[in-house]
């Protein structure tokens, strides 16, 4: 016990190789005295450790893979838990990298979590795993879908998301009935972020209307934008009559429609849309703020879904939550979220209300907010009416330049 402490002080991950070997041999014939001997020998405890320094390390070190082989359960929880946090790419490749060395009993205790445990566990497991094996995740995730709640539902759709997954897309199409109604705005705009082209025919599906009633047309114009993100050029037709067709007084869609689609076709099919802007009755000033494009040089494991408005002036906020009301103002806003000042005393995680006045009625939203610290509170919106998102549009213009504000990370992507 004492070299095995010592061996994994010094990181001599071969002396600790025939420890555990050792214990593993021990096992058989005395498996109480084993269970009791390993938590004093001091590896399994380690291993955080041993993971953050590998990743920090210019080349893996020498018997850790090894090592992790001989503890898959421990190395496996918390490579997952690693790579939910996980704010670059560079790093999370490097977490699955040590992943797949640690093989298929890494992959087993991951569906294991992810079909018994938890949600709160289970959630946190989702995203390595669909890394490892997406054929696991398309199998077990729907039954956990089903019966967990909305904060579940926000957890796989955000790990998802960090993992990058190429199956994602397809992933996150199929589970859209399955989610809550305030989550599918998220997992399409992610679809959308995916670039899977497999995924259009579902999302034209939504943005016609078919599908997802509950979801209100908030929904089919975050089908349309993600339409134009992956650049489906099926879509191109549909766009086209979203933006071009009139009823009898005015315009068949609404106007947040018609904006989202123009917005798209400036992607898939510039020169006619050029051409048709001036007689489409929309505001040129509004066009620049369209959903933005993912950057894969960037070395950042989520991308800025809309650019973000430094306000000329804060404005003010009213966030309600079954905490209470808390007054704030915002100098920072985009389509999808913002960042709130004042004293909020709302844990991360929480959902809220979001009133701005514009006005003789007040912007309103839903939102969940994704960080808390001094002074600061930083919220991402999960629904909004299309009367209450022109009017945010109009605010965006009105008060500000679109301009980044700081770096996208894990938790300010608003």
């Amino acid at each position: 016990m004492r070299l095995s402490q010592e061996s994994a002080a010094r990181r001599y991950y071969r002396a600790m190789q025939q420890s555990l070997d050792s214990l593993a041999d021990l096992e058989e014939s005395r498996p109480s005295w084993v269970q009791s001997l390993r938590p004093r020998v001091g590896i399994d405890n380690r291993v955080p450790e041993f993971i953050e320094e590998a990743l920090a390390a210019e080349q893996m070190p020498e018997g850790l893979v090894g090592v992790l082989m001989r503890v898959p359960q421990a190395a496996s929880e918390h490579l997952a838990v690693r790579l939910a946090r996980s704010g670059r790419r560079t790093e999370r490749e490097g977490i699955v990298t040590l992943a797949r060395s640690v093989g298929s009993p890494c992959v087993r205790h991951l569906k294991e979590i992810l079909k018994s445990e938890v949600p709160a566990k289970a959630a946190t497991v989702v995203g390595l795993l669909s890394r490892l094996d997406p054929l696991a995740v398309e199998d077990l995730l729907p039954a956990r879908l089903r019966d967990g709640a909305r904060s579940f539902h926000d957890a796989v759709v955000r790990q998802l998301s960090i993992a990058g997954a190429p199956e994602r897309g397809r992933l996150l199409t199929d589970s859209l009935e399955l989610l809550d109604a305030m989550i599918i705005p998220l997992a399409l705009d992610e679809i959308g972020m995916c670039a899977d082209t497999e995924t259009a025919p579902k999302l034209l599906r939504i943005a016609e209307g078919e599908i997802l009633p509950p979801g209100s047309e908030y929904l089919r114009v975050k089908a349309i934008e993600a339409l134009g993100r992956m650049r489906a050029l099926v879509a191109i037709g549909h766009l086209r009559r979203y933006v071009e067709s009139r009823k009898t007084f005015g315009w068949a869609y609404p106007d947040e429609i018609r904006i989202a689609a123009a917005q798209a076709l400036a992607k898939l099919d510039s020169e006619w849309i050029t051409a048709f802007l001036p007689q489409s009755g929309l505001d040129p000033k509004v066009m620049p703020l369209a959903p933005l494009d993912p950057i894969p040089e960037r070395d950042f494991v989520r991308h800025r879904r809309y650019r973000r408005v430094r306000l000329s002036r804060a404005v003010p906020a009213v966030i309600t939550s079954a905490r209470g009301k808390f007054t704030s103002s915002i100098s920072v806003l985009s389509l999808d979220g913002g960042l709130l000042s004042g004293d909020i005393q709302i844990p991360v995680g929480t959902e809220a209300t979001l009133k701005i006045p514009a006005g003789l009625r007040s912007i309103s939203m839903q939102a969940v907010v994704r960080f808390v610290r001094s002074q600061q509170a930083g919220f991402e919106m999960i629904g909004i009416g299309l009367e209450d998102r022109a009017k945010l549009r109009r605010l965006l213009v009105s008060l500000g330049s679109p301009e980044a504000v700081g770096r996208p990370t894990l938790v300010e992507r608003g």
